[in-house]
């Protein structure tokens, strides 16, 4: 069902979807079941576009690399709607928006002082350190030669997170 479906009902402003890939094709489908108008503002979509409840917000979206969202949403015809975010990355730009575009464009982020300390792994082992809340053993490493350290120690066993998932994910090309 798109947006143009008669059995919509006109007065449900339309979800932006932020992002593609599995969690974008979840939402599209989540509420395009509920005759919620999804939109999506990416430029290239993942396998999402390929739901029957896919549509895009315009003629060009995000890049992921020379557009923001803000630019995106400056542009697009409609006059408000709902922001859902499906990538950190899109979670801290939804964040960033001005008090304009966050007014016309709701959305259920937290703030962002709080986003970039739940999504920095760096960050948030320090807030817990700060705080005396007991906490796994942490190892943060922010190049090459923290990792010596990593073998010196007892303990030959570790999950390995990115500091920034998203920048990561961006540079290496893997989750």
């Amino acid at each position: 069902m798109s947006s143009t479906d008669p059995g919509r009902r006109p007065e449900t402003p339309p979800a932006f979807i932020l992002g593609s890939g599995i969690t974008a094709l979840g939402v599209f489908r989540i509420l395009g079941r509920k005759g919620i108008p999804v939109l999506s503002l990416q430029a290239r979509p993942g396998f999402e576009k390929r739901s029957k409840w896919f549509e895009r917000a315009r003629e060009t979206g995000l890049s992921g690399t020379s557009e923001s969202v803000a630019e995106c949403l400056r542009e697009t015809h409609h006059e408000g709607g709902v922001l859902i975010p499906c990538s950190d990355e899109f979670a801290l730009e939804t964040a960033s928006l001005d008090d304009d575009l966050s007014q016309r464009f709701r959305s259920c982020v937290p703030p962002l002082e709080t986003l970039e300390l739940l999504i920095d792994k760096g960050k948030f082992h320090e807030r817990l350190v700060s705080k005396g809340i007991p906490h796994p053993t942490t190892h943060v490493v922010d190049d090459p030669s923290d990792f010596a350290s990593l073998f010196d120690t007892k303990r030959p066993r570790y999950f390995i997170k990115p500091r920034l998932s998203h920048r990561f994910r961006q540079e290496v090309g893997l989750k």
